[in-house]
């Protein structure tokens, strides 16, 4: 079974948008494809099935206006939220959190590596590493996906996705 792909999402008349918005048929089947072999190759992140995500918590978001600013993709459909920036009233993780996880990357590291990836971007080095990559760090983050980002998202976006199984993480990256 392939992940799901956000052409999935696309409204076609439901998933909660109320749009009509359709591919062409030769176009879709290329995205299809393309995306089944991007499957194969990328270790994509889900919150599993319906019947495992519990319900998802109330989310309170704070939001703050961005002026001349427009969302790339699917601003069309997301266009009454795209020129904010949401903020979560209450943060998701625990200062308690935060530090554990980063003893464990730090420890991982540590133990495995010596030292953390270093990677040029632009001016700077950065350090860092792939989130699948620290077993400690990608046990936390899916189950975080799973209770608490997806379920943020649905919460903020109803109108664009209906449930956290319909959610994909493609790719995570811890910086130090």
């Amino acid at each position: 079974s392939r992940a799901p792909h956000y052409f999935d999402r696309v409204p076609r008349g439901g998933g909660g948008s109320g749009g009509s918005a359709r591919l062409p048929s030769e176009l879709e089947s290329e995205i299809a494809r393309e995306h089944e072999l991007e499957c194969d190759a990328t270790d994509y992140w889900t919150a599993g099935v319906r019947a495992e995500c519990p319900p998802p918590p109330p989310i309170e978001f704070v939001s703050h206006a961005l002026e001349g600013w427009t969302l790339p993709d699917f601003n069309p459909v997301l266009q009454k939220r795209s020129r904010f920036i949401h903020v979560t009233r209450e943060p998701l993780f625990s200062v308690s959190e935060c530090k554990d996880v980063t003893a464990a990357a730090e420890q991982f590291m540590r133990e495995s590596h010596g030292v953390w990836t270093k990677l040029p971007s632009g001016r700077y080095e950065i350090m860092g590493a792939w989130v699948k990559d620290i077993p400690p760090v990608k046990a936390f983050f899916d189950n975080s996906l799973r209770t608490r980002l997806f379920p943020a998202l649905v919460s903020l976006f109803p109108e664009f996705v209906d449930d956290v199984v319909d959610l994909v993480v493609q790719s995570a990256y811890l910086f130090k």
